[in-house]
C-alpha cells in the first residue's frame, strides 16, 4: 500500500498552521484595541503590520521570517518563566496576606506553554531547508 503523504511533511504543516494561529492572535487584539481605543494606533498598528509580515513570511516559507519568529518564541518562553517567577508577584501576595504557591508549581504551571513553545522551535530548526 502507497503511502500519498509523508509523516514529516504533515508534521510541518499542521505546526506551521498551529503558528501562524498564534501569530494571529496579537493582530486581532491589536485590530480591536485600535477600534475601541484609537490613543495608541500607532503601536497597534505597528504590531499588526510586524506579525502580519511573519505570518506571511512563514506561510510562504519566506527566509527572512524564520528568525523572526524563533525570536518571538525564544521571548514568549522567556516571558513564560520570568513572568511566574517574579519576586514582585510573591511580595503582593504576602501583601494581600496570601501564602505564595513554592516555585516548583509555578513552574508546572507554566510547563505546558513552554513545551509547545520549544516544540515549534524545534519544528522550525528542523525544516529550515524549506525556507528559501
Amino acid at each position: 500500500m502507497m503511502n500519498i503523504f509523508k509523516v514529516e511533511e504533515i508534521e510541518f504543516k499542521i505546526t506551521l498552521i498551529a503558528i501562524l494561529i498564534i501569530f494571529s492572535i496579537p493582530v486581532f487584539s491589536s485590530l480591536y484595541s485600535l477600534v475601541t481605543n484609537p490613543e495608541h494606533s500607532i503601536a497597534n498598528f505597528v504590531t499588526i503590520v510586524i506579525f502580519l509580515s511573519i505570518c506571511r513570511g512563514l506561510f510562504f516559507l519566506k527566509k527572512y521570517a524564520l528568525p523572526f519568529a524563533q525570536i518571538i518564541i525564544f521571548f514568549c518562553v522567556f516571558a513564560a518563566i520570568v513572568g511566574v517567577i517574579n519576586p514582585f508577584v510573591a511580595g503582593d501576595m504576602m501583601a494581600q496576606g496570601i501564602e505564595p504557591p513554592p516555585a516548583w508549581k509555578l513552574l508546572l504551571s507554566v510547563s505546558p506553554y513552554v513545551a509547545v513553545c520549544l516544540w515549534f522551535l524545534h519544528i522550525l530548526g528542523k525544516y529550515k531547508s524549506k525556507f528559501c
